[in-house]
């Protein structure tokens, strides 16, 4: 059947494109297993406090995202196809830029909520905490991926992600051989190399979206990305002063767990409010 052997042709990139991020990992994983020992579990704790608003929100956000773009692609609307995507793009960084600086700042108590127990001690915290400093460079552009490979699906393009995954992957392995073995910086070399594969493949991905005249940046896209900068550096000012402020180690037990809680929470409201004030409305990230 015709229609069968196109829905092979689709979907078989499709699916090694979108599995590219899981291929990068194992790879991570494996040149991790050739440096100081505990190295994998370094750079597998700190993936897991990546994949967190990686996974609840990016992904979520494609998939809703792909029905309404393939539909307004189907329907040759292509303002609401660009409008729709923008929003995706403008939700995706609202949500990557605070969480990145946020993880980049508080990420080691974080870890230390999280897994300073056992076998695992302050040392393996400390070690784990360089993993994710690297990437939370990149968390932004792994969520923003999420977000601009749909794109191409909803245009029926599986073989565009595909090539772009590829040379991630190839990158990927360079950077990881440069950084963690020829410079010496061990794991947290190759979540470096892992974040700048993810900037690179997100900046080829723009520039062929900008050609082919389905993005724009306009000047509100850019007043929006200085308001959400503002509004995190408000939150990052109040981050840095409890970590400053306040010994989280002296706590234990649930009233640990609370305070690290309480503290993202409260740096959450500010991020909000901060974004309220800047004039920044639901409707210009989803409705």
């Amino acid at each position: 059947n015709q229609h069968i052997r196109r829905f092979g042709l689709l979907i078989l990139p499709a699916i090694l494109a979108g599995g590219v991020a899981q291929i990068n990992l194992l790879i991570d994983t494996i040149f991790a297993s050739l440096l100081s020992p505990g190295s994998p579990t370094w750079l597998y704790v700190s993936d897991r406090l990546i994949q967190f608003p990686l996974g609840v929100f990016a992904i979520a956000i494609g998939t809703v995202l792909l029905p309404n773009l393939t539909q307004h692609f189907a329907n040759e609307n292509l303002l609401e196809f660009k409008s729709t995507l923008m929003k995706g793009i403008k939700l995706v960084i609202f949500i990557g830029i605070p969480s990145s600086m946020g993880l980049a700042i508080f990420g080691y108590q974080i870890l230390e909520m999280l897994f300073q127990r056992g076998a695992f001690n302050a040392n393996d915290v400390m070690m784990a905490n360089l993993g994710l400093q690297m990437f939370t460079i990149g968390l932004p552009f792994f969520m923003l991926m999420k977000v601009l490979v749909p794109c191409f699906f909803a245009q029926q393009n599986t073989k565009t992600p595909l090539y772009v995954a590829i040379l991630s992957l190839l990158i990927n392995i360079i950077l990881n051989y440069l950084f963690a073995f020829y410079l010496g910086f061990g794991h947290y070399g190759l979540a470096l190399g892992s974040s700048l594969a993810a900037v690179v493949s997100v900046m080829i991905l723009l520039m062929i979206l900008s050609f082919e005249k389905l993005i724009f940046i306009s000047l509100d896209f850019i007043k929006f990305i200085f308001k959400i900068s503002f509004a995190t550096s408000l939150m990052v000012l109040y981050l840095l002063a409890v970590t400053d402020l306040v010994n989280f180690s002296i706590f234990n037990g649930m009233f640990y767990v609370i305070s690290i809680l309480l503290v993202i929470c409260v740096a959450a409201l500010i991020f909000l409010l901060a974004s309220y004030v800047l004039g920044i409305r639901p409707k210009d990230l989803y409705q």
